[in-house]
């Protein structure tokens, strides 16, 4: 087997079985590895690590530690995962290519299903609210037009929803929020003071 050049990619080649070493099944796996982690064994995003971004129950699954950084090892775990899910490399870089999971955030473009590769609630927003968003986007944070007084507003209003007790009603408006917060901190203010 001719060298890469490259002496991780060299060592992950000796992981794949030999059909997968050379050609189109090396072409494919090249391109999803650098898609995953740009060729570095330690990459991590989240609970997924390595160069082939996989989390711990794959690792497990072909019996390597999930934090192993051997690009041999990481290879041989390619190799179970994308035989037993896909049948060859081909068919995983199809599907990458394809459904992209999403779950970094893009565009879905046609109609069809988007995967999730994640369990915590992630947005979706209909064509009308998608249009709005591009607007607001382009109209505030284009080379940084009113970028600081948005994220101010995005801070006051995250400080506004941390601070609503549980129970309480929501409320209309800013002014509404900013007369009740007033209300409470008199009312603390008073409460320290023993009522007075």
């Amino acid at each position: 087997m001719a060298s890469t050049g490259n002496q991780i990619k060299d060592a992950f080649r000796s992981g794949l079985r030999e059909a997968w070493r050379t050609g189109q099944p090396w072409t494919d796996t090249d391109w999803i590895v650098n898609r995953e982690s740009s060729w570095k064994p330690d990459a991590r995003n989240g609970k997924y690590f390595g160069l082939i971004q996989a989390g711990a129950e794959v690792y497990q699954a072909a019996g390597k530690s999930p934090t192993t950084t051997d690009p041999k090892e990481q290879a041989e775990v390619y190799d179970k995962y994308v035989g037993d899910r896909y049948g060859d490399p081909e068919a995983a870089r199809a599907h990458h290519e394809a459904n992209n999971w999403y779950d970094a955030g893009g565009v879905g473009i046609g109609t069809g299903l988007m995967a999730k590769n994640v369990l915590r609630p992630e947005r979706v927003l209909s064509p009308r609210q998608t249009e709005a968003f591009e607007q607001m986007v382009n109209r505030n944070f284009q080379a940084g037009v009113g970028s600081d007084q948005i994220i101010a507003k995005l801070d006051q209003l995250i400080g506004a929803v941390l601070s609503i007790e549980p129970g309480t009603t929501t409320f209309r408006d800013e002014k509404e929020y900013n007369r009740t917060l007033q209300r409470r901190q008199h009312a603390r203010i008073a409460a320290a003071k023993g009522g007075r």
